[in-house]
């Protein structure tokens, strides 16, 4: 049961910790950050259930009662925590859909290590975890061909993972740049002859969201318009070796690492 997902909220026994050694609204938001981060990658708590028939599946999450009257479900951030309380019938499962489970039950959230250091996580607290988590998503559903073009929608991409580099977020990410129209720096118009840059030992294809991005650096370049797919195409005929593709170098940069550019443009809906 101590695999290496559980042992990994061992970030949200930290986090709780630290709220109760002061308990503010910063240290809580901590707490609720450190399983909506956990919850995004697949983490799990250990479930205390009640097993309906032998050999069945179905079962039924145990919970307790506080003393204001209010019922909660129960879930263990280790086996060590479980151990501390009274045996039962054990589940791991994933945080995501133990948070789901207790907003649609009929009762009034989790109680988290109710045995040891614990937490009340109210169904207001949970639905704060997915309004944060919305707002921390890469949205593919207001794409549109205008923002594809204006670079709005990559920009606004770009802008999420650095908060939150899901594997999700980032293929989100992947199919709007598959699709942007970029801006690229050349020494002419004809958009043969990009400019390099260098980081270091390291050399990128610059390109961008919009012209406005390239800045004072734009200036000195004639900015062509161009396509991802041609975008490749440029790179990978580069007279320099490159690390891969650095898009809006001088503000919120990104960088696309040059074994990503075959599976970009290649990529399906």
């Amino acid at each position: 049961m101590a695999n290496d997902i559980i042992k990994e909220n061992v970030i949200i026994e930290k986090a709780i910790e630290e709220y109760y050694k002061e308990e503010t609204k910063e240290k809580m938001i901590a707490v609720l950050e450190s399983i909506r981060s956990l919850m995004n990658e697949d983490g799990q708590f250990i479930l205390p259930v009640v097993v309906h028939g032998e050999g069945t599946e179905q079962f039924e999450i145990r919970s307790v009662n506080s003393n204001d009257g209010k019922q909660w479900c129960v879930a263990f951030t280790s086996e060590e925590e479980y151990k501390k309380g009274i045996g039962s019938d054990t589940i791991s499962h994933f945080i995501d859909s133990a948070l789901k489970f207790a907003l649609e039950s009929g009762v009034d959230g989790i109680v988290i290590n109710p045995w040891g250091q614990s937490f009340l996580l109210s169904k207001e607290l949970i639905e704060m975890i997915y309004k944060a988590n919305e707002e921390l998503m890469v949205s593919d559903d207001k794409v549109t061909k205008e923002n594809l073009a204006d670079g709005t929608a990559l920009k606004q991409a770009i802008e999420v993972c650095q908060r939150n580099r899901t594997e999700l977020n980032l293929m989100k990410l992947s199919v709007i740049l598959r699709d942007s129209v970029l801006y690229i720096p050349c020494e002419d118009s004809t958009g043969t002859n990009p400019d390099i840059l260098k980081n270091g030992a390291y050399y990128f294809l610059p390109v961008f969201t919009s012209e406005k991005e390239t800045g004072e650096y734009g200036k000195r370049f004639s900015n062509v318009q161009i396509s991802f797919s041609n975008a490749v195409k440029l790179a990978k005929n580069s007279k320099k070796k490159l690390s891969g593709m650095v898009i809006n170098a001088f503000t919120d940069s990104f960088i696309v690492p040059k074994e990503m550019f075959d599976v970009i443009a290649n990529m399906n809906d």
